[in-house]
């Protein structure tokens, strides 16, 4: 992606991309999806001995696809959202899938409780009053706001976490119950 910018008038993007070959198309979408990633880069660590490692190592970001690993034994590190991604994929496929655990994950169900958390996206008139309604609380208030949307969410979820807990997988809702916007906003 080299250029994007929006005209009001058509109500359509423009967004220029360099192809593998070096040409340029020039696309005129009315919607762009950004899908980098919560941050975008990845972190791949140095770890002693991976470079004697005989089998295959692949990071997430250059993940593609489950069937490749049918009837494979792999070993996802990891347990957020891009570990449980690859780690279902590649069940789906067939493999034979271990999560490591570094430590407890902070788990919300897709639907309802996070769509709870961004539930002003859906109500507010614009997604500029939504951004300014949320980034113009002050911290302490915030942080109360999200305890009280964490207390929901364990409600909600109770069933979900239960389940992983009897599975051996270790759940939190982050410093002082504070959910996973919070855990994002000061660990992310």
């Amino acid at each position: 992606l080299e250029h994007g910018a929006y005209d009001e008038d058509s109500g359509t993007w423009e967004v220029r991309i360099r192809r593998a070959d070096g040409s340029v198309r020039v696309l005129r979408p009315q919607h762009v999806v950004l899908a980098t990633g919560v941050s975008g880069i990845p972190s791949v660590p140095t770890l002693p001995g991976l470079d004697e490692f005989q089998g295959e190592v692949i990071h997430s970001s250059a993940y593609t696809n489950g069937a490749e690993h049918t009837g494979k034994r792999v070993i996802v590190i990891g347990t957020g959202n891009s570990g449980h991604d690859v780690a279902q994929d590649l069940h789906a496929n067939g493999a034979t899938v271990t999560m490591v655990q570094r430590r407890s994950t902070t788990v919300a169900s897709i639907d309802p409780s996070a769509a709870a958390a961004d539930a002003s996206y859906l109500t507010a008139p614009t997604i500029e009053d939504s951004d300014l309604i949320g980034l113009s609380v002050p911290y302490p208030d915030m942080y109360a706001g999200s305890q009280a949307l964490t207390a929901t969410m364990k409600e909600l979820d109770q069933d979900l976490v239960a389940a992983l807990e009897a599975a051996g997988f270790r759940t939190d809702y982050g410093e002082e119950d504070s959910g996973f916007q919070m855990k994002y906003m000061t660990r992310g």
